[in-house]
């Protein structure tokens, strides 16, 4: 069993994963940092009065951002499940359409082989976009049904 840190990347990479938005967020948060340090630098000196909010505008804001957080955390959360079950219900319909056409047409071995797997291929084609599933490489069993051949002999 490996432990984090155990590969060559070290510590510091299992601590803290490479995720491609992060160095993006990274560089923003630190400019609007320089941003926010030079406005309040040049106020103090410039002597700007300041407005002051109170804790009343600081409780509506926190309130409002927290709703919007909730609401989309919530329809995130709707749709991350509808999908989870179209893809089960994908994959059931499949199981269920490849024990049906063996049972029907009963194929030989290699043929129940190939439509077995070309039923798992398409469910799994459907998860890369558009532009990718055509530029894929197609399966043999794929390429002799395109070519007229019945799979079922």
């Amino acid at each position: 069993m490996s432990l984090p840190g155990d590969d060559k990347r070290g510590f510091v990479a299992a601590v803290f994963p490479q995720v491609p938005v992060a160095g993006r967020a990274a560089i923003w948060t630190l400019g609007f940092l320089v941003y926010a340090g030079l406005v309040g630098a040049l106020s103090e000196r410039l002597d700007i009065p300041q407005i002051g909010w109170g804790t009343e505008a600081t409780t509506v804001f926190g309130l409002i951002v927290g709703f919007l957080i909730a609401f989309r955390t919530n329809a995130a959360y709707a749709r991350w499940w509808e999908a989870r079950q179209l893809w089960g219900r994908l994959v059931n319909d499949s199981r269920n359409l490849a024990l049906k056409a063996t049972h029907y047409v009963q194929p030989s071995p290699t043929d129940r082989e190939g439509l077995v797997r070309l039923l798992a291929g398409f469910a799994h084609a459907l998860r890369l976009p558009g532009a990718a599933r055509c530029a894929c490489k197609m399966s043999p069993v794929l390429r002799e049904t395109r070519r007229g051949r019945n799979m079922f002999r």
